[in-house]
């Protein structure tokens, strides 16, 4: 299933969020979260935290090359 642009907002927004709350811990604590819905077998939500996680990575990425 391919996402629609609305979740693409959603998870950039969610990601940046992460970033200004959470600054250089924002990764890890997306990482954190998709393990612990993981382990719960909620798998559409650690899937949602894996793809925050993609894009705080990248958004740390594009800081860091400024």
């Amino acid at each position: 299933m391919e996402p629609s642009l609305a979740d693409d907002k959603f998870i950039q927004e969610s990601a940046r969020t992460m970033i200004r709350a959470h600054n250089g811990s924002a990764a890890l604590l997306c990482a954190e979260n998709a393990s612990k819905w993981n382990g719960r077998g909620d798998l559409e939500a650690a899937e949602l935290w894996l793809r925050i996680l993609q894009v705080v990575r990248s958004l740390e990425a594009e800081m860091i090359s400024r």
